[in-house]
């Protein structure tokens, strides 16, 4: 009886939105970086939606959403440390270039090249198959 009376007080997700997406994107612009901002904070009110018909703090709505910003942030951290960087790539280094910055052989330039693009590709197949299965 307690959860209906407390559903029945949320307002529609959208005038939620409306009324949080400032606060939440700044929080998470200070959070992850402006360049990062824009996909955590999808992440976020994406998680919101799903969980918005079970949320039982009608009067604590901008504390609950903010809550999950600060985990989605988090996870964005957590995933940035595992992301390969193909930087001799990125940057446009020749082989002997990057190999000398790294201070190895240009062979293991090519195997770490090639280890951190077959990883990028292999996350993206499991990303797409994520939102496709949605």
């Amino acid at each position: 009886m307690v959860e209906r009376v407390s559903r029945r007080r949320l307002p529609p997700f959208e005038r939620f939105l409306e009324e949080n997406r400032a606060t939440v994107f700044r929080y998470l612009t200070v959070a992850v970086g402006s360049i990062d901002a824009d996909d955590v904070f999808q992440e976020t009110f994406l998680a919101a939606l799903r969980a918005y018909p079970r949320c039982t703090e009608a009067d604590r709505l901008d504390r609950w959403i903010l809550r999950i910003a600060s985990r989605k942030a988090i996870d964005h951290h957590r995933g940035a440390a595992r992301r390969p960087i193909p930087v001799a790539h990125i940057l446009g280094f020749s082989v002997a270039d990057a190999a000398s910055l790294m201070g190895c052989t240009e062979e293991a330039v090519r195997a770490s090249a090639y280890q951190g693009l077959r990883t990028l590709k292999e996350q993206e197949l499991k990303e797409r198959a994520t939102w496709t299965n949605d």
